[in-house]
């Protein structure tokens, strides 16, 4: 018996031959990444007057190029910069006595993961995770069209 003929006669033995996986197809609607997203939400912003802080990556190249911080600060610098949300929005109307009202968001593709230090200021900080362009301009637009509701009801 030949090696090809041993193949065609387990293949009608379930289990016999491993079946090889299929690659399931992507169920990505958007194909955008997690950085360019992060353009596109900054250029609405931009368009609509509404200023924001984005914390970016030079900043922690100027940490650790600095030498007048020592080596253990820059890590404990970095690692939080890193899990910092990716923006932190200023409402243009609103302020609530001399602070202006923020929403901070953090950015990911639809299949981005949060990391522990971000899950962390998820849960204790109110950050607000979108998963597409779509949410984020979506969350951003009910953030800047909010209004005080007055107390004469």
């Amino acid at each position: 018996m030949s090696v090809h003929d041993k193949d065609r006669w387990l293949k009608d033995i379930p289990g016999a031959i491993p079946r090889q996986k299929k690659k399931k197809p992507s169920k990505l609607k958007y194909t955008l990444k997690e950085y360019e997203i992060q353009e596109k939400v900054e250029e609405f912003l931009d368009d609509q007057g509404v200023k924001y802080l984005h914390l970016k990556e030079e900043l922690m190249d100027a940490i650790f190029r600095s030498e007048r911080i020592d080596r253990q600060t820059q890590r404990r610098l970095a690692a939080d910069l890193r899990n910092f949300p990716d923006l932190t929005i200023f409402h243009p109307d609103i302020r609530i006595g001399k602070y202006n009202l923020t929403f901070s968001l953090e950015l990911k593709r639809e299949d981005g993961k949060l990391s522990h230090g971000q899950r962390d200021w998820v849960d204790h900080n109110g950050t607000t995770v979108t998963y597409n362009l779509e949410d984020a301009i979506k969350e951003i637009t009910e953030f800047i069209n909010l209004k005080v509701k007055s107390n004469d009801n």
